[in-house]
């Protein structure tokens, strides 16, 4: 599932998304005439209503728990090791450049 279509689906997944849908043709309806108008108000007034009660906009995420916190930082710790190693690797193959003489006489 690519990225935008899972962006997609968690926004319809929201309350919020579909007050703001209902509204939207609720406004879209009042090019209509009057008694139509009315009519297109009062039924998506009414649907918004009972989005309203009858879903919770603030749910807060899951506080993190201290077993997925330490699986974390043992995962971080395994990363950092293994790039340690790989600096300490590079650097004891490398040979080391022979110094250049600052005295143009002993050259």
């Amino acid at each position: 599932m690519n990225a935008t279509f899972k962006y997609i689906i968690e926004r319809l997944s929201e309350p919020s998304t579909w007050r703001g849908i209902i509204w939207l043709v609720t406004a879209v309806g009042f090019s209509l005439n009057p008694e139509q108008r009315e009519a297109i108000a009062a039924a998506g007034m009414t649907i918004v209503g009972l989005i309203a009660v009858f879903t919770n906009d603030g749910k807060a995420p899951p506080a993190p728990t201290q077993e997925s916190v330490q699986e974390e930082v043992e995962e971080q710790q395994l990363k950092t090791e293994k790039a340690v190693k790989k600096v300490r690797v590079k650097l004891k193959n490398e040979t080391p450049k022979k110094p250049e003489s600052d005295n143009f006489f002993n050259d």
